[in-house]
């Protein structure tokens, strides 16, 4: 079953704002993060959302651009091109 459009857009939205996120994070008041989420993969980034929206201090550590190989290069734009195509495809 393809995700919907509304989590697609939630996902690209979080990608762009944690990009645009200052490079040293500040901890939170406790001193200590509830979660440490290691690579912003697509499931990275699902499992911190849905931590910190449910009000968990979260950091996430990425080498690269966060949304892993799926979002950038793989599902997400592979999907938006065959939808583009259309129905003849």
């Amino acid at each position: 079953m393809a995700p919907s459009a509304d989590i697609v857009g939630c996902l690209v939205s979080t990608v762009l704002t944690t990009a645009a996120a200052p490079a040293v994070p500040v901890a939170p008041q406790g001193g200590a993060w509830d979660l440490l989420v290691v690579s912003g993969g697509t499931a990275g980034l699902v499992g911190a959302w849905t931590a910190a929206s449910l009000g968990a201090s979260v950091l996430m550590v990425e080498r690269d651009r966060p949304g892993g190989d799926c979002l950038w290069t793989g599902c997400v734009p592979g999907k938006a091109l065959i939808a583009a195509a259309g129905p003849g495809l």
